[in-house]
Parts: structure tokens; sequence; C-alpha cells
């Protein structure tokens, strides 16, 4: 899947700047004197979570075993980690991965590398996916279409709890929320009538 330009891209972020790479505030790349700190980054991590958590809640929340799509350098996956039982993490960098890894050392955390399309968790293994800040750099449609399929597949459609959250540039912070309350409810509308598939095939 290196032909993805969003792979290659994030991939390269991971290895030049992990940090920058996920939070791109002005003046916070490495070298320049605000650069980043884990601190300062981890903390960001933290109060993001508190404002997703608590409207996640709204929908109830399965507390078994999360999956975080694009976990990065694991801005959030620091938090999940304290609130579910059990959380795998997934993104297309090694780097990235590695560098959350050395940071994050809690138990009940898997870390996983994947292709940026397919997902390893097998068919219904999972009770809550979150994601945020990754779709919208997908490179097309199709495979934004093709991480439902697999965020269908992997769910425990018995009362699964989901959730995506992700940048709208120029709206409101208003506009922002209501547009992830909308996601979730159609997800979880459309996972009592929708029969999971694979997206299968050669790539």
């Amino acid at each position: 899947m290196d032909f993805l330009e969003s792979n290659t891209e994030w991939k390269q972020w991971g290895k030049q700047d992990p940090l920058f790479g996920v939070a791109s505030w002005a003046n916070k790349e490495k070298g320049s004197v605000s650069a980043w700190t884990d601190e300062e980054f981890y903390a960001l991590g933290e109060s993001d979570w508190r404002d997703f958590y608590r409207i996640w809640q709204q929908y109830g929340v399965s507390r078994e075993t999360c999956l975080e799509v694009g976990c990065g350098a694991g801005r959030i996956t620091r938090q999940l980690v304290n609130s579910f039982d059990h959380v795998q993490a997934v993104d297309v960098s090694e780097d990235m991965i590695k560098y959350a890894r050395e940071r994050i050392g809690a138990k009940n955390l898997q870390f996983f590398v994947v292709d940026g399309i397919h997902l390893p968790q097998p068919d219904g293994s999972v009770r809550a996916i979150f994601s945020t800040h990754v779709l919208q750099h997908l490179d097309n449609v199709n495979i934004g279409l093709s991480y439902f399929h697999e965020f269908f597949r992997v769910l425990d459609l018995v009362g699964p709890s989901w959730c995506i959250c992700h940048s709208t540039n120029g709206l409101t912070s208003e506009v922002n929320w209501g547009l992830c309350s909308v996601s979730c409810s159609l997800f979880l509308a459309a996972s009592m009538t929708f029969e999971p598939t694979s997206t299968g095939g050669e790539e």
C-alpha cells in the first residue's frame, strides 16, 4: 500500500517529526524554540479526550475492547488505555507506533502496523472504534469506503459504540461536535441493519 499518497506522507512524518505530524501547530515543529515536548503533546491528548469522551458517553460506551484507527504517536492512545479494558491501536507508520510504544507502557495495549486499508482484527472482535483527524487525509472516497467496510467487519454489532471526530477547517467548534454526533448516530443506526462485508481481493 505504499502507493497511497496518504501513507507515504504519514510515514515521512513518522521519521521526521512525529509530534508535529500529529499536531501541526505553528512554531511547534522539531528544532524550533517552542517545539512540542512529550509532556505538552500528551497533555493535549488528555484535554482532547475529555471532550471526546463527554460526547461519546451520550451514546453509550462499551468498554471491553476499543480499536483506535490511526493512533499516530499515541496522543489519544494514552487516554484510551485508562478508559477501556483492552485497546488495539493501528497505524500505517512503524515510526509513529515505535514512538508511541516507547512512551505508553500499558499492559492492556496492543499496536499493529497496517497497510492503510485492511485491519488485522478478526470479524466481530471489538466493541468500540475511535478515530480522530484521520479519514480526511485518505486519498479518495473509495479508500474511505473501504475503511468503513472494515469498521463494520471488525465490530461486534451487538450493541457497539462508535465515534469518529475530524477537523473541519473554518467551522465553529459547535459544528465540529454536531458532525461528530451525526456521524455517531448514523453509524449506530446503520449497524442494526447492515450486514458486514469484507473488501476482499488482491490490492
